[in-house]
């Protein structure tokens, strides 16, 4: 039985939807972050949204990001979560 993955994919211009998100593996090689729930998932856009609001009260950007600009990915099913 596979465990189903989860990414957070963002629109681009130039690639459309992507998974950008990166971490450093056990191995030491650069890999797409990837969650093991919907829920994990949302939560790292969710505090994505927040982190980027608070930088807007900062004053070190002018707009948070949209969160209509994520997308939670299911890898084994190859489609978006809506």
């Amino acid at each position: 039985m596979s465990i189903n993955l989860y990414e957070v994919h963002i629109y681009t211009l130039c690639d459309g939807w992507i998974n950008c998100w990166r971490e450093l593996g056990q191995d030491g090689t650069v890999q797409p972050c990837q969650y093991k729930s919907i829920k994990e998932a949302q939560a790292e856009i969710d505090e994505t949204i927040r982190d980027s609001q608070m930088a807007v009260t900062l004053g070190e950007i002018e707009e948070p990001d949209d969160p209509q600009g994520y997308r939670i990915y299911d890898v084994n099913n190859q489609i978006y979560v809506d």
